[in-house]
């Protein structure tokens, strides 16, 4: 499966190199609040061949700010192909693109960009179906969340084709991949830091594929919510999911703080993951 740790210096595919070369000037279109903390960007992107891969990142470059902001999609990538737009959630910090994101970012503002990072997930038609366990921590949902926003729509447009053809399964599509199963664990402070709650716990009503749990580490939630628990990420819970996947046929993508991503890497490599199978990048 072509996902893991292609990179434009190593690859001799022509269109991956043009990728992380486009720099494309990109309008702020809309401004909203995710969270106390996370604000959350929809940017129109001036040049069509600016494209990215479902986990990856853009450099975004901010006028009359002297650092380089790093930020994650949480978009889809076929909503940048069909509508010309990508999501950015950012949130609070001193840094100052994060900064300029929370104090003075306006719609109608101009920035520019370009994608990259070389973990992502971007399977093939023809590819066997993998299952994906999914690990976040705060903010480190942004790849993830795009990631499953990539998975729905290969699951709607299979459904979609299925629907057309009566339901007769011998009518779906195969240019399309098929999913496997998809394991959720997403960790924040608190409940209201669990941006994009709703649209998962929605994603997983619509597809039975799809299920999400959600972990609260500080503020404990009065949620009654099976789904939502107290308690930060632990070994049970990791292999209470890894029973629900297909062991030698799942990919792992981790995403959050440093600390975190390595004692969940342990964990995996403890409960007998193959280390090949485990994706991430540190960013902090």
């Amino acid at each position: 499966m072509t996902l893991m740790f292609l990179s434009a210096t190593r690859c001799c595919n022509l269109v991956i190199i043009i990728m992380f070369k486009v720099v494309s000037g990109a309008t702020v279109v809309k401004v909203e609040d995710e969270s106390p903390t996370v604000k959350k960007l929809t940017l129109k992107v001036h040049d069509r061949r600016l494209f990215f891969k479902a986990g990856q990142w853009v450099d975004m470059v901010i006028p009359d700010v002297a650092k380089v902001g790093g930020f994650s999609m949480c978009s889809s990538p076929r909503q940048l192909v069909q509508d010309g737009l990508l999501d950015l959630a950012v949130k609070r910090s001193d840094h100052p693109p994060a900064l300029w994101v929370h104090t003075q970012c306006r719609v109608d503002m101009e920035v520019s960009i370009r994608s990259g990072g070389d973990t992502f997930y971007d399977p093939k038609p023809d590819d066997p179906s993998s299952d994906l366990l999914l690990i976040a921590g705060g903010i480190g949902i942004n790849p993830l969340y795009s990631i499953l926003c990539h998975v729905t729509d290969l699951l709607g447009s299979k459904g979609d084709k299925l629907e057309t053809n009566g339901g007769n399964s011998a009518g779906a599509d195969n240019s399309v991949y098929t999913p496997g199963r998809v394991c959720l664990l997403y960790s924040a402070s608190t409940e209201e830091e669990l941006i994009f709650q709703k649209q998962l716990s929605e994603a997983a009503d619509q597809f039975p594929g799809i299920e999400c749990q959600y972990f609260v580490t500080r503020k404990h939630t009065e949620s009654t919510s099976p789904h939502v628990k107290n308690h930060r990420i632990n070994p049970e819970d990791i292999q209470d999911s890894l029973k629900k996947l297909r062991k030698g046929k799942t990919l792992v993508y981790i995403c959050g703080p440093s600390p975190m991503i390595e004692t969940m890497e342990t964990i995996l490599l403890n409960s007998g993951i193959d280390p090949r199978q485990i994706l991430y990048e540190k960013w902090w």
